[in-house]
C-alpha cells in the first residue's frame, strides 16, 4: 500500500513537472504572438486559455499529491493502532498466564505466537521507517516542485496581465 501512494505522489509530482513546463513554453509562444500581432493582439487570447488550462491541471495535480499524502498517512495511523491492539492482546495473554499452572502449556504456545506477531510487527515497523524516510524527500521534492508551479503560474499570470495591459 505504501507502494502503491508513493507511485502515486511520483506520478502526480511528474504531471506537475509537464505541466510546468508546458506552461513555461506557452509562455513564451504567447509573448511571440503578441510580438506579432502589435497592438491587436489577436492570436493572444487563444495562447492565454491554453495557459488558463494548464494553470487548472496544475491545481489538479496538487489536489492529487493532497489526497495522497493523507491516504499514506492514515495508512500508517492504522498500523500504529494495530500495533497497540497486538501489544495489549499480548500483555493481557502474559497476565492471564500467570493466573494458572494448568494454563502454562498453553500460555507457552500463545507466547511462541505472539513472539511471532511481534517479530513480523517489527519487521513492519522496520520497513514502515524506511518507507517513511524514504517518502521525506519526495515530500521535499513535491514541496518544491509546487513552489516552482507557483511561482511559475504567478509570473505566467503577471506576463499574461502585462501582455493584455499591452494588447
Amino acid at each position: 500500500m505504501i507502494d502503491d501512494t508513493l507511485q502515486a505522489v511520483r506520478s502526480n509530482d511528474q504531471l506537475i513537472a509537464g505541466v510546468a513546463r508546458q506552461e513555461n513554453i506557452l509562455a513564451i509562444n504567447a509573448k511571440i504572438e503578441a510580438a506579432r500581432a502589435g497592438d491587436l493582439g489577436r492570436g493572444f487570447s487563444v495562447v492565454a486559455n491554453a495557459i488558463n488550462e494548464l494553470s487548472q491541471q496544475t491545481g489538479t495535480a496538487a489536489v492529487q499529491i493532497s489526497e495522497s499524502v493523507d491516504n499514506l498517512a492514515n495508512w500508517v495511523l492504522e498500523i500504529a493502532e494495530e500495533s497497540q491492539n497486538i501489544a495489549a492482546q499480548a500483555a493481557e495473554v502474559i497476565d492471564k498466564a500467570t493466573e494458572s499452572d494448568v494454563n502454562l502449556s498453553q500460555l507457552q504456545s500463545t507466547l511462541k505466537t505472539s513472539q511471532g506477531q511481534m517479530s513480523k510487527i517489527a519487521a513492519d515497523i522496520a520497513h514502515m521507517r524506511n518507507a517513511v524516510a524514504r517518502f521525506g524527500p519526495s515530500v521535499t521534492d513535491i514541496d518544491s516542485s509546487i513552489q516552482e508551479t507557483t511561482e511559475g503560474i504567478s509570473v505566467a499570470r503577471a506576463r499574461t496581465d502585462r501582455l493584455v495591459d499591452i494588447a
